[in-house]
């Protein structure tokens, strides 16, 4: 079997489209400077369809749904089924907010979305609260954690490396390890909107 050599000048691996900036944390780094409400210029759904098919005509690469929140969009599970029923292999990354339930999960994996990504910047609730800007969300991140699992949904972790925190990650490491998390990814702070701080 050959394997078609991907021109990644002309199509991207991967795709991450931040489909809104609302999210009713507080994250320290975040980039979007999330808040309660639409950001102008957010597209809607015929548009966001749209783009869809723009991406997946660059040779269908891997789709992420980021934010902000995305679940805080009404239309998110209408877009996430287009792409998917394109043929798009697509992901979902979200902060353990109020609007990821059990019944959100259950209707992404009816839907056919591929994998979740979970934020996790500390060990304890005292670190990964500070960080996210928001009490209890610590919690609910174990929570959100279970109604995967629950689900027999695929997911990975993503931690946002900072001074605060390098020397939380072996025991982050620890409890990646017991989630049976399919990845754990670490991403380096880069300095743009609450992040400049």
């Amino acid at each position: 079997m050959v394997m078609k050599i991907r021109d990644y000048k002309q199509n991207p691996f991967i795709v991450i489209w931040e489909v809104t900036r609302m999210c009713p944390l507080n994250c320290l780094h975040c980039r979007a400077e999330a808040q309660l409400h639409p950001y102008p210029g957010e597209l809607t759904t015929e548009e966001g369809k749209k783009l869809i098919d723009e991406i997946y005509s660059m040779d269908n690469p891997l789709f992420v749904f980021s934010g902000g929140d995305p679940l805080m969009r009404e239309d998110l599970f209408e877009l996430t089924e287009y792409a998917v029923q394109k043929g798009m292999r697509v992901s979902l990354t979200s902060s353990a907010t109020p609007r990821v339930t059990e019944k959100a999960v259950q209707k992404t994996k009816e839907i056919g979305i591929s994998r979740w990504a979970v934020s996790l910047d500390g060990s304890d609730a005292e670190t990964h609260d500070y960080f996210r800007g928001m009490p209890g969300i610590f919690d609910r991140t174990m929570k959100m954690i279970s109604y995967l699992n629950e689900a027999g949904m695929s997911f990975q972790v993503n931690t946002t490396v900072t001074e605060y925190n390098v020397d939380k990650l072996p025991e982050i490491a620890d409890l990646v390890g017991k989630f049976g998390a399919a990845v754990w990814t670490l991403f380096f702070l880069v300095p743009t909107g609450r992040g400049k701080h």
